[in-house]
């Protein structure tokens, strides 16, 4: 039992060290109340063993995407967008994390080469929630600072819930869906490199 328990710690000290450079945790993400909460930060590393990847799929809990929202500038925005291009891809981010913020000139680069036909990258602010003005302006600002062009969801009620509430564990969180919605490819924990970005999007172009 002692040799058992040692094992278990020793896991857990090995995951802790591997959730350690490029990424920050969301403890929970819930529906915002009047109470204004803290962002419990760890840091998160890039590279996954496929072992650590295939965990965090199930836990994420859903393998597609529908959704009927606003856009940091206040329009409509659903899932039709799918219908827009071949691969989507969904970043969840947040004003605070500092990772995430790094990896939004990496995006902005890599949205702009390619045609929208073919590749597109919708943004979901994962501290930010529709009809409260948390972090709206700051998320305004770090996106215009980026030359960030995409759009961006502020989620309601029925995306946390679907999405966000126990699913998403940390972000950047990096997700791909097909034209129907679908996830396709694997899930990418962490921020992301120009080179890796490009490399994961043109075999995924490649495949649908």
């Amino acid at each position: 039992m002692k040799n058992l328990k040692f094992k278990k710690v020793l896991l857990f000290s090995g995951l802790v060290f591997i959730l350690g450079l490029t990424g920050c945790s969301q403890n929970k993400t819930t529906t915002p109340t009047t109470n204004s909460s803290t962002n419990n930060t760890k840091n998160i590393a890039e590279e996954n063993t496929a072992e650590e990847t295939n965990k965090y799929i199930n836990q994420l809990g859903f393998d597609s995407i529908s959704f009927n929202a606003k856009d940091l500038n206040g329009n409509d925005i659903s899932d039709y967008a799918f219908n827009d291009s071949k691969v989507t891809m969904i970043n969840f981010w947040g004003t605070f994390c500092g990772p995430c913020i790094e990896e939004m000139p990496v995006l902005a680069e890599v949205s702009s080469e390619y045609n929208e036909e073919d590749f597109q990258i919708i943004g979901i602010i994962t501290d930010t929630f529709e009809g409260r003005s948390d972090n709206i302006d700051k998320a305004k600002s770090l996106v215009a600072e980026n030359g960030v062009q995409f759009a961006n969801v502020i989620p309601n009620k029925d995306f946390v819930s679907n999405y966000l509430d126990g699913k998403i564990q940390a972000v950047p969180t990096t997700i791909f869906v097909d034209q129907d919605g679908n996830l396709i490819g694997q899930i990418q924990v962490g921020s992301l490199s120009e080179e890796k970005l490009r490399e994961i999007i043109d075999e995924l172009l490649l495949s649908v």
